[in-house]
């Protein structure tokens, strides 16, 4: 089976929105969905299984309406200015120091346990040389590993 990317999975989504009355129901989401993979190559020959994840999967995102791309939070700086400049510098300085990602992400997170999850992500991708995806798998380990030695 061919596998749809998010863009394409989000142009899916788009189209049903834009070129379809308004779908309030699950059933009405199906056949609508269904009409348009069996006009895409590679989908007509999919399995019923398949189908199903992939309609579910979309239908979760249709109703929360998440179709924008994903894309790097903006940081609005609401934090304490101060402490995330000091986290970032902490992280370079340990970077520099030889330490690992890791480490540095764990001695960052020390410092922004306390405040908003985005904006200590965000940081830690600024400090520890982190891809945001990589930032967030990051910040969550290091809160598990906190709570734990507590």
């Amino acid at each position: 089976m061919n596998r749809l990317t998010q863009d394409e999975k989000r142009r899916l989504i788009e189209a049903i929105r834009e070129d379809h009355p308004p779908v309030s129901n699950r059933a009405s989401f199906e056949e609508v969905l269904h009409r348009l993979l069996d006009d895409l190559p590679g989908f007509e020959m999919v399995s019923n299984t398949q189908r199903t994840r992939l309609i579910a999967e979309l239908w979760r995102t249709y109703t929360m309406g998440n179709t924008k791309k994903s894309e790097p939070a903006k940081v609005t700086m609401t934090l304490d200015k101060e402490c995330y400049q000091q986290a970032i510098t902490a992280g370079r300085a340990a970077l520099a120091e030889g330490k690992t990602k890791a480490d540095a992400a764990m001695i960052m997170y020390l410092i922004l346990k306390d405040e908003p999850r985005d904006q200590a992500v965000e940081a830690l991708v600024q400090g520890a040389s982190l891809t945001p995806k990589g930032a967030m798998t990051y910040w969550y380990n290091c809160k598990r590993k906190v709570r734990r030695a507590a």
